[in-house]
């Protein structure tokens, strides 16, 4: 029941309600928020949790890299009869009796098959490659009135001469995760001024 109750509430309550020191808690919620849901989503303990397992079990990439298992889930396709198409942008998905059954490309080829799997987003998928036409009873207005989150990714490459020294962190290391996080507040405020459509007024400048 305690694991459940931590599922369900927010990373932020379940933070407050099992860790004290403020060092503890910015460090946990920056964790939790690298997937995208803010400290008071309901329902995004989990975020939090999963990196319970990631340091009991250990993180597992692929060899090769993180493109090797692309890579090897195309040629297990191909391995059973299937085709893979590069740089082949889908025009709209066709129903064929009332199922979606055919593929048309933006440059006239058309596939068809027993089902259409799509891995665009929903709203993609449904309002503009089936289109809203052919969507059955209210299911267009469910599909625009879906509450979409705020994934997004940011990555910042600099070239630098040496390795940041840190007051805390041992001479000479050569590894480290750097949580740009003060405090629980902070990261709060920051998701606040997002849902109001404003940037973050918690900028503050990081050397």
């Amino acid at each position: 029941m305690d694991l459940l109750r931590g599922v369900i509430q927010s990373y932020g309550h379940y933070i407050r309600s099992h860790f004290k020191h403020p060092a503890v808690r910015s460090a946990l919620a920056w964790l939790a928020a690298q997937s995208g849901p803010a400290p008071h989503e309901v329902g995004a303990g989990g975020f939090l949790m999963w990196h319970a397992v990631l340091h009991r079990h250990g993180a597992k990439r692929a060899v090769g890299g993180s493109g090797a298992l692309t890579k090897a889930m195309a040629r297990s396709l191909e391995a059973n009869g299937g085709e893979v198409y590069l740089n082949a942008p889908v025009a709209r998905i066709e129903l064929v009796g009332g199922k979606a059954r055919r593929v048309v490309l933006e440059d006239g080829r058309s596939f068809e098959g027993r089902v259409v799997i799509s891995g665009a987003h929903v709203q993609t998928t449904l309002l503009d490659l089936v289109g809203e036409a052919n969507l059955p009873g209210n299911l267009t207005w469910k599909v625009q009135h879906l509450r979409v989150g705020n994934g997004f990714g940011l990555i910042h490459r600099v070239t630098a001469d040496r390795l940041p020294e840190y007051a805390g962190a041992p001479e000479n290391a050569t590894n480290g995760m750097q949580l740009l996080c003060p405090s629980l507040e902070y990261l709060e405020a920051a998701y606040r001024d997002y849902d109001a459509g404003l940037p973050s007024r918690t900028q503050q400048r990081w050397a």
